[in-house]
């Protein structure tokens, strides 16, 4: 039974079938207070698809971390353009495992880059 999360089936016939519980972005994953004011969490393996568990940036003895949304390969991580041709971000850290931002070879006063494999 999932309480913060969504019941999902896996794979399997008879009784290698079961259910496990899936986090959508947003839900707490971990959490970790060293001074007792909640309690131990490790579900970081329950994120869905496309999430992963990442630290909310949170410093110090207690640590909080959700289900966020990550970049594929080949999805655009980052993105400048002096010109003002485009609107510029930066999510060089939101690359799934297994990848990395990098350039595309761009050159100049605009430049893109993407998740790419390692």
């Amino acid at each position: 039974q999932c309480e913060k999360g969504e019941c999902i089936s896996a794979p399997g016939i008879g009784f290698n079938s079961f259910s496990t519980c899936q986090l959508p972005a947003g839900a707490t994953c971990y959490q970790f207070c060293e001074d007792g004011s909640c309690a131990p969490l490790s579900e970081g393996e329950h994120c869905t698809a496309g999430t992963e568990c990442k630290s909310d940036g949170t410093i110090g003895f207690n640590s909080h971390h959700t289900c966020q949304k990550v970049l594929a390969a080949g999805e655009v991580c980052y993105q400048f353009c002096e010109d003002g041709s485009c609107d510029s971000f930066d999510k060089r850290n939101e690359c799934e495992k297994g990848t990395e931002c990098k350039s595309d070879g761009s050159i100049g006063f605009n430049s893109r880059h993407t998740c790419q494999a390692i």
